[in-house]
């Protein structure tokens, strides 16, 4: 078990969001016709690198899904998404 930890979530700022956007990182935004897998892919390591500047080898035993729910909370806090998924 991996003793790093990683950085509490936080909002993108408005050139991170840009910079995610230009990165081709932004689900919302598929100019390339990625696919969805592709775009996790992108903005896992986008946010991991350009916003909490988490890489190099001291951080190969973190779990990746830790990876994973650290950008899905950045990417929700950046567009004031909620957690929950009201039915209507």
């Amino acid at each position: 078990m991996s003793k790093i930890t990683l950085p509490a979530a936080r909002s993108l700022n408005r050139r991170e969001r840009k910079a995610l956007k230009a990165a081709g990182a932004d689900p919302q935004f598929r100019p390339d016709g990625a696919t969805i897998a592709e775009l996790n892919d992108r903005i896992v390591e986008f946010i991991s690198k350009e916003v909490y500047r988490i890489d190099g080898p001291e951080y190969d035993d973190v779990p990746y899904a830790d990876f994973i729910a650290l950008a899905d909370k950045t990417y929700r806090l950046t567009y004031a998404l909620t957690d929950d998924v009201k039915n209507s």
